[in-house]
């Protein structure tokens, strides 16, 4: 085994391991340049890894990954047109009823009604008992007025019912069974009220 030590190792250099690079700093003797030099040197297209950028959309848009040959808007457009995806028409939707969600709601829906709705119903929701200081720190919304009978001109009290966002667009759904649900809810709750 050879002992190599100081002058005698082939890798001498006069005793400095150490050499300085264009900007000043110390750098090995086997390093070109400082991390900073390099850095800016091997910037975008004179990086040995630049693979030639990240490709553009025929729509313009930039795309976030490689692998990708569309946006995912013209990638769901070219779906709808071979018809891998499709949406239902409004009038073939399950939950079509009429376009009555497009209806303005009544004059007398005012935002002291919803408020005095809230205070009603402590300000918790109805169905799954969040506070509404949670959904102001969450979504940044008071919560929902609920009509019970989905009739938007029916601004009632005892129509009307507290949700937080997530059960307010739960109760869209199966409207039959949330009705029945919401009605029992407040008969209830004017029943306790009663005596």
């Amino acid at each position: 085994m050879y002992n190599h030590k100081g002058k005698d190792n082939p890798n001498w250099r006069n005793g400095s391991s150490l050499k300085h690079c264009q900007c000043g700093n110390k750098i090995s003797f086997y390093s070109k340049n400082c991390r900073k030099c390099y850095l800016k040197i091997n910037k975008g297209k004179n990086s040995t890894n630049w693979k030639g950028g990240l490709p553009y959309c025929k729509c313009g848009k930039k795309l976030s990954d490689r692998k990708c040959k569309r946006c995912l808007s013209c990638d769901t457009k070219r779906k709808i047109k071979l018809g891998i995806i499709g949406f239902k028409t409004e009038e073939k939707h399950y939950n079509w009823r009429g376009g009555i969600s497009k209806e303005p709601y009544s004059f007398a829906f005012t935002e002291k009604l919803k408020e005095r709705i809230r205070q009603r119903d402590k300000y918790v929701c109805q169905n799954c008992s969040k506070i509404q200081k949670q959904e102001l720190i969450e979504i940044k919304r008071k919560l929902s007025i609920h009509h019970i009978d989905y009739d938007k001109n029916n601004c009632k009290e005892n129509n009307l019912v507290s949700l937080c966002y997530s059960c307010n667009t739960k109760a869209n759904f199966n409207r039959d069974y949330w009705h029945k649900f919401y009605q029992a809810k407040i008969e209830k709750k004017s029943h306790i009220e009663m005596i």
